[in-house]
């Protein structure tokens, strides 16, 4: 067996090559193996070590920084803080596809998948719906939920107050601003004012510009009968023509003269030749 002449250690304090006597020097070596085991234990880690960011939904593997996982804790704790209980996407192909009737609970929100109306409230891909009012079996109703829009782009805002029953009026050119417009509709109403013409059936009337009637006249018999053409009267024909004469008949031939006799009013025959 070869002899074991000399043996040394590197001192962890000084760095520098000590003997080693196994008698003289065991409490050093038990020190020595004392500080390894509390250097490996204890280790401090000097620098600032970098990891890649975690994206959500592109690979499961990546390590995530204090950064990402003290947001998303952070999200998480504020939602639960609110009372907001994400259930999913609503509509074709989600979580669900019809909001729930029953065992809804407070702070129940969902994700509009699929527009369309829900809670009887016209929602836009992307929108929330939230369960303001937790379910009650015979108080269940649509105004249990609220929508909160996501697309509010071309959001329309009014003034703080108005006149009840009054236009709103755009203010601008935008397009999404409106404004009491200081009128109601019952002003738009037209009443013409009384032309002094008294309701009825006029012979003649006389009308202006506009088409309005501003006078009215009723014509008398005999302002009726000029109307007509007629220029004499009956009287006037009863005179002219003898009623008893008009029984009177001459038969005459085609170159007879008339009797004088015959009266006016007279009936005359004549043969041809």
């Amino acid at each position: 067996m070869a002899e074991l002449k000399k043996l040394s250690y590197r001192d962890p304090t000084t760095g520098e090559e000590k003997e080693f006597h196994p008698v003289t020097e065991m409490a050093a070596v038990e020190g020595l193996t004392e500080k390894l085991d509390s250097m490996l234990v204890d280790t401090a880690l000097t620098g600032t070590p970098t990891a890649p960011t975690a994206s959500q939904g592109t690979n499961s593997t990546q390590i995530a920084t204090t950064e990402y996982v003290d947001t998303a804790v952070a999200a998480v704790n504020a939602a639960i803080a609110s009372g907001v209980n994400v259930r999913g996407t609503l509509g074709t192909g989600g979580t669900v596809e019809t909001l729930p009737s029953t065992d809804y609970k407070l702070g129940d929100m969902y994700v509009i998948r699929t527009a369309g109306t829900y809670a009887g409230q016209v929602c836009e891909v992307g929108d929330h719906i939230l369960c303001v009012k937790a379910y009650e079996a015979e108080g269940a109703s649509d105004a249990d939920w609220s929508v909160i829009q996501k697309n509010i782009d071309r959001a329309i805002t009014g003034p703080a107050t108005a006149v009840a029953d009054n236009i709103a009026v755009f203010d601008g050119a935008t397009g999404t601003i409106v404004k009491d417009g200081g009128f109601k509709i019952s002003d738009l109403q037209y009443t013409h004012p009384a032309s002094g013409v008294t309701a009825g059936a006029y012979d003649r009337v006389t009308v202006d510009v506009n088409g309005h009637v501003t006078a009215g006249e009723s014509y008398t018999a005999e302002q009726k009968l000029q109307q007509t053409g007629i220029t004499s009267t009956a009287e006037e024909i009863d005179a002219a023509v003898d009623a008893a004469a008009v029984t009177e008949v001459a038969v005459l031939g085609a170159e007879d003269e008339i009797p004088e006799t015959l009266k006016n009013g007279g009936l005359i025959i004549r043969a041809t030749a």
